[in-house]
Parts: C-alpha cells; structure tokens; sequence
C-alpha cells in the first residue's frame, strides 16, 4: 500500500515536471514570435501597399491627364514625382510647353513642383518676390501678385505666368494649379535674393516706379 502510494507521488511530481517544461516552452516561443514584430505599430502589409501607391508616379500621370495636362503627364513617371507629404504643382498648360522646344519635361516638372500646400488663398498673402524652393535642387520659382487694393482678388503670377486654373486639384495633400505664360527652365541664380528675372514680375502701372516695383525678395523656409 506504501509503494503504491509512493508511486503515486512520483507520477505527481513528473507530471509537474512535464507541465512546467511544456509552460516554458510556450512562453519562449511566444516571446519570441512577438520581438519579430518589432516595432509595435509596424504598418500591416495591405496598408503599406495602399500608402505606397497612392502617391506613386502612375497617380500623379493620371492626375495630371485627367486634368488635360497631357505633356506633364507623360513626364510624370520619368520623373518619379512619388511623394507621401504635402506638394503643389504649378502645371504649365500644353500650348505654353510647346513654347519651349528645348525644354526637358522630366526636369521642368521637378522645376514646377513645390513641398508644402500652397492654395491660392495662402499665395495671395504671400509677399510679391517671394521664392520657393523647388524639387529642383537649387531651383526657385518667383510668385509675384498684380497690384490690386483687394488682396484676396490678385492674380498670382509663378516666374511671369499667371495662375488661369487655381486650385483645379486640391485633396488636402496634393495642390495642382494651372498656369499660363511663357516658360522656360530656372536659372541657376533663380534662388539668389539678388537676381530677378523681368519675367518674374506681371506688368506694372506706368505710374509705379522701377525702385518701387523691385521689392525685397523673402525666401521660404524649406519644408
């Protein structure tokens, strides 16, 4: 009777044994599997694949056609225009691209593309002279603004181009505004305060002097 007594304890204890291996186990494993999730707040693959081609060049071509931009349009994915933060483009329209014969769309674009919203409300306000840097490297465009005693009804002028189509796109992260005029590719100066270009200012009132038309040139911070 003692015997079988004592065999029962010993089976007691090696099933304990057991239980407390197989625990430890399965907590290393978890352990484990969960340090392969680092970080924790790691996008799910379906997100991340959503995110990365919303803003990928093929949705900025179909932007830009859609909106009858059709030469940016066909420059868009050679240019790999692909962003997740905020851009405006200023699109020139087809008949002013074809203006400049020797112009390379893939870097006229970059030359027209800016980081940050810039809405045509916010251009208003902006100091005529002000530079923007582009997606250019060392590239700036030149809004200026046409005399008007209301502010909020000038007419916005990108490097002597006028805004015609402000605003034509705008979803809260990507700012499309058409523009008409003359265009070319930016000087290497066109970010020095010291340099502007006659195409960078509309056509002032007789009455208005030269010295008073050559404002100071406030350059934006880059975003």
């Amino acid at each position: 009777m003692a015997a079988g007594a004592l065999q029962l304890q010993i089976l007691l204890v090696l099933l304990i044994l057991i239980s407390l291996f197989i625990s430890g186990a399965t907590t290393d494993t978890v352990s484990r599997s969960d340090s392969s999730l680092s970080p924790a707040f790691a996008p799910s693959p379906e997100q991340y694949s959503y995110d990365a081609q919303l803003y990928a060049p093929p949705v900025f071509a179909n932007i830009l056609r859609a909106l009858g931009f059709e030469e940016l349009s066909a420059a868009a994915a050679s240019a790999n225009l692909s962003t997740g933060a905020p851009i405006t483009i200023f699109a020139p329209a087809d008949s002013s691209i074809l203006t400049c014969r020797s112009c390379v769309l893939r870097l006229l674009l970059h030359e027209h593309s800016v980081p940050g919203l810039y809405p045509l409300e916010f251009l208003r306000r902006l100091a005529s002279g002000t530079k923007i840097q582009t997606l250019a490297d060392n590239r700036c465009l030149t809004i200026t603004t046409s005399a008007s005693v209301i502010r909020d009804q000038a007419t916005v002028f990108i490097n002597g181009a006028m805004i015609t189509q402000p605003d034509l796109f705008y979803n809260g992260v990507i700012v499309i505004h058409g523009i008409q005029g003359f265009v070319t590719h930016l000087s290497p100066m066109s970010c020095s305060m010291e340099h502007t270009n006659s195409l960078s200012f509309p056509p002032q009132p007789s009455s208005v002097s030269s010295s008073e038309t050559k404002k100071s040139i406030m350059p934006l911070v880059r975003q």
